[in-house]
């Protein structure tokens, strides 16, 4: 038990009060150095300093300011302002003008007391009011004269440094939009994407697709699963954890499934699960995707088998299927084919054109918008690893390879974001405003809302403000890579 102060002698005293220095002159230390730990873990804020250079400065003035810029790491910047008499007099004056309104003293109406009286009794009150007229007057002229657009208004944090009759001096520092270089689209070549050829058997596959929708299906107890068996699978990507398939209904018959996947299942029970390496089947696999094909450990779960009675590809289904004929079906699923290959092969041009954006563009991101975006990134990326049924301790072990990845997937889309605002206003291209509004009352109308929600409209506001930012950052880089993909050369 330790003793109290009464009962210790001054021998015991002295030791103490040496311990107690050599802690206090530690204190600063240990404070600056959990800081800079604090700072090095910080991943928002090692992104945003990884692309900086040399702080740079530059002055401007006119008859009510002169300032000083300086710009630091992570879009940060500092305005330092000396503020002239006339914008502190016209402050005073403006001030000591709206606190007189609102005096009230026996003796004189309100609104009449005079100002002498008012400066004498109300001098603290007329100070603050004053100093806030001051301070925005002289920010106001600052952001004209440096041009810096400041990220958020309300973060903005000044410092007066100095402040009599006649002058002041303060300190403004604040985050800003981020300043993009000229972007060179002559620079962009995009490779060229070869459109699936769609044959006779490839419109086969997707009509024998249709026929399972109106199949007589009967459910296998009693044996194994055997060739041309539809089977009811999940497939688990081993090393990963994450499910490629899960509940699907697929037929075991060569040139529907992979040759490893049709031999894997063969043999297997319901209920039974069997890893497998993934093999390229050149016979049912896209020849587009074989550069990108990457053999895979697999496991394999059998969930249900059953075999089935399919329909004949006459009129009858046809009609069915809403379409007037055998060739009128052939048709229409090749044109759907078509314009979902088309479709593929646009969006890869995409990626290809969002990959060579983000190198080709460098420029810093404010440290605040990577912080809120990693939060976001992180908790998308959690709810997928709980939809893949991971344990919240399998989750903790990922957590920092998954904000890693997160990490990289918040800078890629606030960079291709601001990139892509950029190309908008160097090329005159707007999100209309009723276009804007359509899109956002059909997401609007998706949502299912406790009945608790839809009865805050506080809540309401908020999220259809966050659908409408959504909408429109979507709308906005759609147009942009329409513009793009037909401006830029491809090879």
């Amino acid at each position: 038990m330790p003793e109290s102060e009464s009962e210790t002698s001054p021998e015991k005293k002295a030791p103490a009060k040496k311990a107690a220095k050599k802690a206090a002159k530690k204190a600063p230390a240990k404070k600056a150095a959990a800081k800079k730990v604090a700072a090095k873990k910080s991943p928002a804020k090692k992104a945003a300093k990884k692309a900086v250079s040399t702080p740079i400065s530059s002055s401007y003035e006119n008859e009510f300011v002169k300032v000083k810029v300086e710009f630091g790491e992570g879009c940060h910047a500092s305005l330092d302002v000396d503020i002239s008499d006339k914008i502190l007099q016209e402050a005073h004056t403006k001030a000591l003008k709206e606190v007189s309104k609102t005096i009230s003293i026996p003796g004189f109406r309100k609104g009449k007391v005079p100002r002498e009286m008012v400066q004498k009794n109300y001098a603290a009150h007329i100070e603050e009011q004053s100093e806030n007229l001051y301070l925005q007057k002289a920010l106001e002229h600052a952001l004209v004269l440096s041009k810096l657009r400041p990220l958020n208004y309300r973060n903005i944090k000044p410092k007066v440094e100095h402040k009599d009759k006649i002058s002041a001096r303060v300190i403004f520092n604040f985050e800003t939009y981020p300043v993009l270089p000229e972007i060179n689209l002559d620079k962009i070549k995009l490779k060229k994407v070869d459109i699936e050829d769609i044959d006779q058997d490839r419109i086969d596959e997707v009509i024998d697709v249709m026929r399972t929708y109106r199949a007589k299906w009967e459910t296998i107890k009693d044996r194994a699963v055997e060739k041309e068996d539809f089977v009811e699978v999940d497939i688990e990507n081993v090393e990963e954890k994450v499910k490629i398939v899960s509940q699907k209904r697929v037929q075991v018959s060569k040139g529907k499934l992979s040759s490893w996947i049709i031999k894997t299942l063969t043999g297997m029970k319901k209920g039974e699960s069997k890893e497998s390496m993934s093999k390229w089947d050149d016979e049912v696999m896209p020849k587009a995707e074989k550069k990108d094909f990457k053999p895979t450990m697999c496991k394999v779960t059998v969930l249900d088998i059953f075999t089935a009675e399919l329909p004949e590809v006459d009129e009858e289904f046809s009609k069915a299927m809403g379409t007037q004929s055998v060739a009128d079906l052939r048709t229409q699923v090749m044109l759907r084919l078509k314009n979902n290959a088309s479709s593929i092969a646009e969006g890869k041009q995409r990626e290809d054109l969002d990959d060579q954006l983000e190198k080709l563009v460098d420029f810093e991101i404010p440290e605040s918008l990577i912080e809120a975006e990693l939060k976001t990134k992180m908790q998308m990326k959690e709810q997928e690893l709980k939809q893949a049924n991971f344990s919240d301790e399998d989750i903790k072990k990922k957590e920092k390879e998954t904000e890693k990845e997160a990490l990289v997937a918040a800078i890629r889309s606030l960079k291709l974001f601001f990139i892509f605002q950029k190309l908008a206003n160097d090329n005159n291209i707007i999100v209309p405003e009723n276009e804007l509004r359509e899109v956002v009352a059909e997401r609007v109308s998706q949502l299912n809302l406790p009945p608790e929600f839809k009865a805050s409209p506080q809540f309401n506001n908020q999220i259809i403000q966050e659908i409408r930012m959504n909408c429109f950052v979507e709308l906005l880089s759609d147009k942009v890579k329409r513009y793009l993909l037909k401006k830029v050369t491809t090879t």
